[in-house]
């Protein structure tokens, strides 16, 4: 987006300013190289920081220096407040900016920052301590009866045994929250007493891994809300100010998954709940309420106050506060023309907002409607498990339209955050969230529909993506009336689950025919000095034997492609594709073309062509070789078909190799963290019974036994394991 001008003259009568020049991001990935974007567009240096892991992302080539903070694990990185302060003293800078998760909200973080003589760019450390602590602001809100809170215990009392007991009073369902948290992390719905004790131990366990904190709130679940927030700003002369709301309503397990601005006009003027006690007083909207929260506890810098709106009363109560930039930030720039990382940047320095922000126009421009959707690296045809890998192909549209806005700036149709880059690696370590995509339209629908060609358009090989349930979510009938709630995605995962055997056989057969093709071209290209040679996969004169490929497919579908060339033309072939035990269709003439070769080929499939984006897996071998070999593609034929990786390519593939593992073996599906064994070696167990808690990218998992028997134990609690290590085993007990 065009980044806001700064005023010639911001200064209110009587205060100093102190300018900042150099500013660490306290951060990584696309948030840091937000700021740096800002940052150099208003003429200040710029530093990040890194972990091993992240040695070679593109943020840290965003920045004019870098800073390494050590291992990858983020407590001994990006969570480690000693590290980051003495990097910006390496580097020389003068300010710090928290970005969002990590350190973004830690009282002592901010005070650390102050006290090593550096400007804070966030909330000074009170408000923190006062709001950012989800607990303490129930405690403080409490006070002010216009503010509407849910039913719930914010007590400092934490022994469990205690909270079982206020969760009785309160009743079920119930909602556990971390009291540090965010972005769903230490957050559990618990529906009946049976599973409380479990919920609490994996709340607490969530919040102290990721937030440094195991206190706990509970709250009364409602069971249809919209999830309403407010963008405010303030400085340091006592103005805050709303910039306009949003509707993150549509999340999984809590998460933010689809984020746009504004939310719904009926909403915006939504009342409180009310109680006797504040009915002779006037209702205050949601925008009133946050900005008079952030007058409160004298907000400085941007934040943002979250509200639940009950859809069957129509009614708001008071969520949480964010005392920092939030990751759906983007939507409200657009709809505003407003740089929250510049006021940001501007308010640090002592900046008057009145000053900063734009007078309102006398002729305004149409009102625009943003809309973001979350990428994350993780499978929604295993029940959204995270996923790691080596980025191999990455690309996401651009386009050159913009929009008037507000401000009287103009901002662009299509924005992309994103943290990746073709050769980027998703680790075990960090959220799963790799990208944010943005569309700006002047109305909603228009919005929708531009993001949905911008999901079909993305290409992101290497690792599985969200991408495709996305397009579907934009799809659903709920969201496009507006009448999505919290619950809207988990509805329809139990109507309609999004797995490979519901998938449209269409794009099957487009996979396993493009891996073929990709396969055969390869082996022709390969052919130097010998060209005049025939071979296997080229040159094969249509009376010849056909040939069969055998295709993978998620490891989950076989596929079966038998193919001979045709004479008449260089790159076709006739072929059959049998999917299961069952063909897919009848024999089809398949042509191809070269789009953007090796990554990308147009295929033909009985005259209706469709690109489709391939790239080979690093681990495959450098050109394929004749004989029993197999090699590993990636494959997104684009439509509503997501990234299928891991195909295997082999001629002679025998279907005795096809058969299922046992479920005595228990690997592990992606890397991860062993947090803790439920069980020795040697000792009896029954089917279902728990063996072992593992985590990767912030998400707990629970592995639990399929069959009774004897447990081996492979691994170590805290042990780091890569993707597919065998981690148990469980030797059945005879049967009589």
């Amino acid at each position: 987006m065009t980044v806001m001008t700064r005023p010639a003259t911001t200064t209110v009568a009587g205060t100093r300013t102190r300018p900042i020049q150099r500013v660490l991001v306290a951060n990584r990935g696309e948030i840091a190289s937000r700021v740096f974007r800002t940052c150099r567009a208003l003429g200040k240096d710029t530093v990040a920081v890194y972990s091993d892991a992240d040695r070679t992302m593109p943020y840290v080539r965003d920045a004019l220096q870098a800073v390494a903070l050590g291992p990858a694990p983020a407590t001994e990185s990006y969570l480690n407040m000693s590290k980051v302060i003495d990097a910006a003293k390496k580097a020389g800078a003068d300010a710090i900016h928290p970005g969002y998760g990590f350190l973004s909200e830690n009282q002592a973080f901010a005070q650390a920052v102050l006290d090593a003589g550096l400007t804070w760019i966030g909330p000074n450390p009170a408000s923190i301590a006062a709001i950012g602590d989800k607990r303490r602001a129930k405690e403080l809100l409490s006070q002010h009866p216009q503010i509407a809170l849910v039913p719930g215990y914010h007590g400092a009392n934490q022994d469990v045994a205690f909270l079982v007991a206020k969760a009785r009073e309160i009743g079920f369902p119930l909602l556990l929250k971390a009291s540090a948290g965010g972005g769903g992390k230490g957050m559990r719905v618990v529906r009946d007493e049976s599973t409380l004790l479990k919920d609490i131990e994996m709340a607490k366990g969530e919040g102290l891994r990721s937030f440094g904190s195991d206190e706990l709130l509970m709250e009364r679940y409602f069971e249809h809300i919209k999830h309403i927030e407010v963008q405010i700003m303030g400085d340091q002369h006592g103005n805050v100010v709303s910039l306009g709301t949003r509707d993150c309503s549509l999340q999984r397990r809590h998460q933010k998954v689809i984020e746009e601005a504004p939310a719904p006009a009926q909403y915006r003027t939504a009342a409180p709940g009310r109680h006797a006690a504040t009915a002779h007083l006037p209702p205050l909207t949601m925008e009133d309420a946050a900005v008079q929260i952030g007058r409160f506890i004298q907000y400085v810098g941007a934040g943002t106050v979250e509200f639940l709106l009950d859809v069957a009363t129509g009614c708001w109560y008071f969520l949480e506060v964010n005392t920092r930039l939030q990751v759906e930030h983007c939507v409200t720039e657009q709809v505003t023309g407003l740089d929250l990382v510049a006021l940001q940047l501007w308010v640090a320095e002592g900046q008057a907002l009145p000053m900063l922000l734009p007078p309102t126009p006398a002729v305004a421009p149409p009102p625009l409607h943003a809309i973001e959707c979350r990428l994350y690296a993780e499978d929604p045809d295993n029940e959204f498990a995270p996923s790691t890998g080596t980025i191999l192909q990455w690309s996401a549209p651009t386009s050159t339209t913009t929009f008037a806005a507000p401000a009287g700036t103009h901002v662009p149709a299509i924005r992309v955050e994103s943290a990746l880059a073709t050769g980027s690696s998703v680790t075990v370590f960090y959220d799963a969230m790799v990208c944010k995509l943005i569309t700006t339209a002047p109305s909603r629908a228009a919005a929708v529909a531009a993001m949905r060609r911008v999901l079909l358009d993305t290409v992101c090989l290497g690792v599985r993506t969200n991408r495709a349930f996305l397009v579907r979510l934009l799809s659903e009938p709920a969201f496009v009336d507006e009448t999505h709630s919290t619950r809207t995605i988990a509805e329809i995962l139990a109507r309609d689950p999004m797995t490979c055997k519901t998938g449209d056989d269409v794009a099957v057969v487009v996979s396993a025919v493009a891996a073929t093709c990709w396969h055969a071209l390869a082996m022709q290209r390969a052919r130097t000095a010998w060209r005049c040679v025939p071979s296997n996969w080229s040159n094969m004169p249509s009376h010849a034997p056909p040939k069969a490929a055998w295709i993978d497919l998620r490891s989950k579908t076989r596929v079966e492609v038998t193919y001979r060339r045709r004479d008449d033309a260089a790159h076709a072939w006739e072929m059959v594709v049998v999917v299961g035990e069952e063909p897919a269709r009848e024999p089809v003439t398949v042509d191809v073309h070269h789009v953007d070769w090796p990554h990308a080929l147009a295929v033909a499939i009985d005259g209706v062509q469709q690109t489709v984006h391939l790239a080979r897996a690093v681990e495959a071998p450098r050109l394929p070789r004749r004989g029993n070999d197999e090699m590993v593609l990636h494959v997104q034929p684009g439509a509503m078909w997501e990234t299928v990786p891991l195909q295997k390519v082999s001629r002679l593939w025998s279907k005795a190799q096809s058969a299922e593992e046992s479920d005595t073996d228990y690997k592990s599906l992606m890397p991860c963290r062993v947090l803790k064994m439920h069980v020795g070696h040697g000792q009896l167990v029954q089917k279902g019974d728990l063996l072992l808690v593992i985590e990767s990218m912030k998400m707990e998992m629970r592995i639990v036994a399929k069959q009774a028997g004897h447990v081996t134990v492979h691994v170590k609690e805290g042990a780091l394991t890569e993707a597919g290590v065998l981690l148990a085993q469980i030797k059945p007990v005879p049967t009589e």
